[in-house]
This record gives structure tokens, C-alpha cells and sequence, in this order.
């Protein structure tokens, strides 16, 4: 398993596997390599977005609006 440091402006749930991870900003225990997530606004639709889980750790940030 590795880790990621997700922050997404405006917050919203992220989902993987189907799982509520919770609300951002938050920190992901996940499996290493690429993974697929998904981004539920409070309003407006969800987003799929792909980050590199690494074994030491990472971070990634995404503006909802450049999605």
C-alpha cells in the first residue's frame, strides 16, 4: 500500500472502489500505481481523476473548475 495527500478546491468526497474516502483535504492509504478516483462536489457533477500512488507517499491538488 502507499499513500496520497489529496486537496481539491472547492472540497468534495472522493470515492474509490465504490468507497467514500471522505472529504478534502485528506490523506489515502491505496494500492501503489495508478489509480482512479472519484470527485463528488457538494453541487454539480462528479470527476474521475487518475494519481500515481507511491509507496513513500505523495500529494496531488486539483481545481474542480480544470477538470
Amino acid at each position: 500500500m502507499g499513500s496520497v495527500s489529496l486537496v481539491v478546491d472547492p472540497p468534495v468526497h472522493v470515492f474509490f472502489g465504490g468507497k467514500d474516502l471522505g472529504l478534502t483535504p485528506l490523506k489515502a492509504s491505496l494500492p501503489v500505481g495508478r489509480q482512479t478516483l472519484k470527485l463528488v462536489p457538494p453541487a454539480g457533477p462528479s470527476k474521475s481523476v487518475s494519481v500515481e500512488v507511491k509507496e513513500a507517499g505523495g500529494a496531488a491538488r486539483f481545481d474542480l473548475e480544470d477538470l
